[in-house]
């Protein structure tokens, strides 16, 4: 999913994903310096599968019926998205959610909302491709928490 910038009453309020591309990435400049010149290349391959990753997991997280992919690196993700969902026993409300903090000036778009089982308390979800898990993805997670409880 391709992230944007927004506007509200004619305010800029940039997205998380655009506050958060500004601080130092030490892991990530050690990844292109290992890869050189591939580098920008993968990681348009990573984007690309990171993409359709996700549309799958929109729909089987709402428990769709879907074809399996045919690139096998995505089936193998899809797959164990779909266990995990099974497993899980989570309840997906809604997907795709667009959030904006008033409060702190900013906008972003997370996955989905729902529940786990035992538990009405929501959880927000976003779905990551990554081979690690970073800093940064639990500031975004706070981020768009921030703005769903402003909003709801």
């Amino acid at each position: 999913m391709a992230h944007h910038d927004h506007y509200v009453d004619g305010e800029y309020y940039p997205s998380v994903t655009t506050i958060l591309a500004g601080r130092p990435k030490p892991w990530l400049d050690k990844w292109r310096e290992k890869w050189g010149v591939l580098a920008d290349r993968k990681l348009q391959c990573a984007n690309a599968v990171g993409t359709v990753f996700h549309w799958y997991a929109e729909h089987l997280a709402q428990g769709d019926e879907m074809l399996e992919p045919g690139n096998r690196r995505l089936l193998g993700m899809v797959r164990r998205f779909d266990e995990w969902v099974a497993a899980s026993g989570v309840k997906v409300k809604e997907v795709e959610l667009h959030v904006v903090s008033k409060e702190h000036k900013y906008a972003g778009t997370f996955d989905a909302v729902g529940t786990l089982p035992g538990s009405r308390a929501l959880v927000l979800f976003d779905w990551k491709t990554s081979a690690g898990i970073y800093p940064d993805m639990e500031l975004q997670l706070a981020a768009y928490a921030q703005a769903y409880k402003e909003q709801t």
